[in-house]
């Protein structure tokens, strides 16, 4: 007995009663009796009822709460023998009687007739690494489920559930909600990308099948059978009244105006971060929390810009239809038509570049207009290439949305280690002091060069890193490769030769990486070794000309928020680094 096939996780409040439903109707799957095991969550760290906190049956018997759930076990055994239901009764006296261990739990689920087993247990979403760890190594070929509910309705359902049950028709008071909302469980169940980092980590994102309460809702055959899919069974048709389901449902009240507020407040960080990986349907879950906070701004939509005329925009948008529908896209995004605009593109060779600020843009374009022989008309505009690049490269070679999207174009893009690159976005606010009030305003502080790395993540927490915010710090990611339009050659510049020469080799180009040099980039400070974290930045040089290694601005907490803040870079361009950060 190798343990489950699959494991539904979570979240809570989220749909996976109907998940559960819809597992226990197909011909080919087999369910336990008892929905919810809670093995791996048996740590008193985790508020969970089970009765594996007390691995020996006998031992529960002396504890209130595993004594009131053993008794409810014995009952369910005498039901089960009563209804000559052999094989439920012999399931449960196993689960309920017998001493928990990773075997006990792997034999949970017996070789029957049916192709596959599985459970569902949805606090295992709050697991930390080591408990995820221990899922990997009692079941490695499990595949997981997730479903994702707008966090903040979540938490709405999970007040509704826990305080109006048992008869209760009011709510406690707004100060004692927030509290519940602040409970350490409780930010767990909705710390979504926590646990997707740490359950893909663990298992790889193959094994990993996310989906969301929203389809559920609008469209459950189709979520039925991409599960169904997912997990190598049959197509199977559940009754229409089973799909359409709502198990479980909370009682319904009205949300204190207080209490609204507050969890927006909380979980805005954490819809960004979700709208960066799940445009569809996270954004629309910003855009409420956004709304809110905000309710007389702006929708924040982009308007079209002026530089193309009417008729070559409905051009290009019908030009890339096609591959819009395969995407399930119904309009193209505004950020990727901006995009274009900025990618360089040698039409003559068919290849274009793109980058990002503080990503090693300065001798990528060098290199660039050195493969175009334009650099020395670049350095005769200024010796800044960027000023001749927004001058006039773009105007003279511009690029649109077809020749972005076009399989004939060769595109390879240059990006940078999101945990060095985050540094040189801080050094570059800290050394010019353009447009940094937003910062100080934030951090209450009157001077940029007071800023310490610690206070900058915070304030990066605080702001939305795919749009609207400085280029310096922005994701590397742009929506035209997350959501599958293209996919660039990438080139990182911790290893630009090696990589560049492989551009060259596979397409015969001509890139020279060491023909060009950046002298504007920073040098290390080899005399620095302690933690520069919590450093005020006025204590470096004036033109912050050498600074620490970057990994001394790390400690482990500020590598966790940064990975959990960068991860679409991280994960994409395979820059997941252990702790402690290595020398790359």
């Amino acid at each position: 007995m190798s343990g489950p096939d699959f494991i539904g996780i979570g979240a809570q409040k989220a749909g996976t009663g109907w998940l559960a439903q819809i597992c226990r109707d197909h011909p080919d799957i087999w369910m336990p009796p008892v929905k919810e095991l809670h093995y791996f969550d048996r740590s008193r760290r985790y508020p969970s009822p089970s009765i594996a906190t007390h691995a020996s049956p006998l031992s529960r018997f002396f504890y209130p709460n595993p004594r009131q759930r053993m008794q409810g076990g014995l009952k369910r055994i005498r039901t089960a023998l009563a209804k000559g239901n052999a094989a439920d009764a012999r399931w449960l006296s196993r689960y309920f009687l017998q001493t928990c261990s990773d075997d006990w739990y792997r034999q949970l689920f017996p070789d029957t007739p049916k192709s596959i087993s599985g459970e569902i247990t949805p606090s295992y979403m709050m697991l930390d690494a080591v408990d995820v760890a221990q899922v990997y190594t009692a079941a490695p070929k499990s595949k997981i489920i997730i479903i994702l509910r707008d966090p903040v309705a979540r938490a709405w359902s999970q007040i509704r559930f826990t305080f109006l049950r048992g008869g209760n028709t009011s709510l406690p008071t707004t100060d004692t909600l927030i509290r519940f909302i602040d409970s350490a469980p409780q930010k767990l169940r909705g710390s979504y990308t926590r646990s997707l980092m740490l359950w893909e980590g663990a298992f790889g994102t193959e094994q990993v099948f996310v989906t969301f309460t929203d389809m559920l809702e609008s469209q459950p055959a189709e979520v039925c059978n991409s599960v169904y899919r997912f997990l190598g069974v049959s197509p199977h048709r559940p009754a229409l009244d089973l799909l359409e389901q709502h198990v479980s449902p909370s009682p319904n009240a009205d949300m204190p105006t207080a209490v609204r507020d507050h969890l927006y407040s909380v979980y805005t960080p954490e819809l960004q971060r979700l709208a960066e990986r799940f445009p569809t349907p996270c954004e629309a879950w910003l855009s409420k929390a956004r709304n809110r906070a905000h309710p007389s701004s702006d929708s924040g939509v982009v308007r079209r810009g002026t530089t193309a005329g009417a008729s070559q925009w409905k051009k290009e948008r019908q030009t890339i239809q096609s591959r819009l529908v395969l995407t399930g896209l119904k309009k193209l995004p505004n950020a990727t038509v901006r995009r274009a605009s900025r990618v360089l593109f040698d039409r003559e060779r068919r290849v274009l570049m793109d980058f990002s600020a503080k990503g090693g843009c300065t001798i990528a374009t060098k290199m660039f207009f050195t493969h175009m022989d334009l650099l020395d008309r670049a350095l005769a505009h200024s010796p800044w290439v960027h000023d001749f690049r927004r001058a006039h490269f773009y105007e003279e070679h511009p690029c649109t949305v077809t020749d972005l999207l076009s399989r004939r174009n060769q595109l390879f893009k240059v990006v940078r280690n999101p945990y060095d690159r985050v540094i040189s976005g801080l050094r570059q606010k800290v050394r010019t002091r353009k447009n940094v009030d937003r910062i100080t305003d934030f951090l209450d502080i009157d001077d940029i060069r007071d800023i310490t790395f610690r206070g900058f993540v915070d304030f990066l927490e605080s702001i939305n890193l795919r749009h609207h915010c400085d280029s310096h710090y922005r994701i590397q990611v742009q929506d035209y490769e997350r959501l599958g339009l293209r996919t660039p050659r990438v080139c990182k510049i911790e290893t630009f030769k090696q990589d560049i020469d492989k551009l060259n080799e596979a397409h015969g180009y001509a890139f020279d990486p060491l023909s060009v040099t950046s002298n504007h980039h920073v040098s290390r400070d080899n005399t620095w070794h302690d933690l520069a974290s919590d450093t005020a930045w006025s204590v470096f040089d004036d033109d912050l000309h050498q600074l620490p290694d970057y990994r001394l601005f790390y400690d482990r907490d500020l590598y966790e928020r940064v990975k959990r803040l960068y991860w679409c870079d991280i994960d994409r361009y395979h820059y997941d680094f252990p702790w402690p950060i290595p020398l790359v």
